[in-house]
């Protein structure tokens, strides 16, 4: 590699993780302001979603009619998108009782997912960091009886406050590593 390339990667690093530590506060700002209005930010992750599944319905219904006839695929397909249609519709419809529903789902999640982690973690007990993953199980079910508990208070807040930590530490992330790319860059400047 020519002394001329390696500088020019170098700096390249150095000007990409700058933009990503920019992305990486805007995400964090994001994340921010999801956490501080969990409704709105649940109201607008279930509308997002509606959308999404009656444009996926629509997308469904579409293709059935390319689909040769035979064995009932084509009804199937039909009646498989117009569920996903009326879901959608509801869901952008009426927000407040889509996010009491997905809050249910995420509730229904987070306790299978913590026995799953917990029955893991015994099943791995002798090998090093089977505690952590029994710590996450007992967490992820402590969280989804939490949740639980307040239903469905827990509806107004659950998935906005879940979406926008999520947000949150996604942007930390990009920040970090943005960090380790001006620094590998301004490293690589020194050495060539």
């Amino acid at each position: 590699m020519s002394e001329a390339t390696g500088m020019e990667l170098a700096e390249e690093a150095k000007r990409g993780g700058g933009w990503l530590i920019a992305l990486g506060i805007l995400t964090v700002i994001c994340g921010v302001m999801a956490i501080g209005a969990p409704l709105v930010t649940g109201v607008a992750v279930g509308l997002a979603v509606g959308i999404f599944l009656a444009a996926g319905g629509v997308m469904q219904i579409a293709h059935a009619f390319q689909v040769p006839r035979g064995g009932g695929r084509r009804l199937f397909l039909v009646l498989g998108g117009l569920l996903a249609v009326g879901f959608g519709i509801f869901m952008t419809t009426r927000p407040m009782a889509a996010l009491l529903g997905m809050t249910l789902v995420l509730i229904a999640f987070f306790l299978v997912d913590g026995v799953c982690k917990i029955v893991d973690a015994f099943d791995q007990k002798p090998e090093q960091g089977w505690g952590w993953l029994l710590f996450s199980g007992i967490v992820t079910l402590l969280l989804a009886l939490m949740i639980w508990r307040q239903w469905p208070f827990s509806g107004s807040w659950a998935i906005g406050m879940l979406f926008g930590i999520n947000i949150l530490f996604s942007g930390w992330a990009m920040i970090f590593t943005g960090g380790a790319l001006r620094s590998a860059g301004r490293e690589a400047q020194e050495d060539g």
